[in-house]
């Protein structure tokens, strides 16, 4: 297996970080705002994964968890506290300044990466403005060497190819040379892989590895970095 990686470029949420941990920050910055109480939280965290995945607008939901909070009776009144409770939320989710810490192995990648004069890349779908935050949000050493891409600011988010062609000509590194991470293989991996790139999908359920010639499903970032490199290792390519 010979995987010529010039490059890493890695999705955001979930994997580099934890999204629901952010999430977490940002509800917990609203009730101490608002005066509710932070077990209002808890449930959404604890099922974060299914209501993500299975509810069109998260906050939305929250509201609705919580009307006893916010709710006059009034249907009118109501509708305009739900949209001013709702606009702070995404004010929150777009500004808040927190801090989140990186998934484990990403610290040592960047590292990894940075000593090898390989180039590294964040490529993200999502609001940009929210994505810009998470990124700055992060605890995550020598982010100033990190190119970083918002997908919907080329007009299509991935998997559309206008994003991954965006980070490519940025990097000044062809497709080919480039090893794309992430946690969803329809939008992170799938396009990237048809122009002969390297891959990664990070799932937290795979128990075990699954090889072919360009792709590996591996269970978490740190084993993930692990694999990545002594198979770049073994490679023993000169960049320049």
């Amino acid at each position: 297996m010979m995987w010529n990686s010039k490059a890493v470029v890695f999705d955001l949420d979930d994997t580099l970080l934890s999204e629901s941990n952010y999430f977490e920050a940002v509800l917990e910055e609203f009730c101490y705002i608002r005066g509710w109480p932070k077990s209002t939280v808890s449930p959404i965290i604890e099922n974060f994964k299914y209501i993500r995945f299975n509810k069109r607008d998260i906050f939305r939901y929250f509201l609705q968890q919580n009307k006893k909070y916010w709710s006059c009776g009034n249907k009118k009144a109501d509708e305009r506290i739900f949209f001013s409770l709702r606009n702070l939320l995404f004010d929150l989710y777009k500004n808040i300044n927190t801090k989140i810490s990186p998934l484990d192995g990403a610290e040592d990648w960047i590292e990894y990466m940075q000593l090898n004069s390989c180039k590294i890349g964040v490529l993200t779908n999502g609001i940009a403005e929210a994505q810009y935050n998470k990124w700055r949000n992060l605890a995550l050493n020598n982010k100033s060497t990190i190119i970083f891409v918002a997908s919907r600011e080329c007009g299509k988010e991935k998997p559309d190819s206008k994003s991954f062609i965006r980070i490519s000509d940025k990097m000044g590194i062809g497709m080919k040379d480039i090893t794309f991470v992430g946690d969803r293989f329809d939008n992170d991996l799938s396009f990237p892989l048809s122009q002969g790139s390297t891959g990664i999908l990070i799932q937290s359920d795979c128990n075990t590895n699954k090889e072919s010639d360009n792709f590996v499903i591996i269970n978490n970032l740190s084993r993930a970095f692990d694999f990545f490199k002594k198979i770049h290792s073994s490679n023993a390519f000169s960049i320049y």
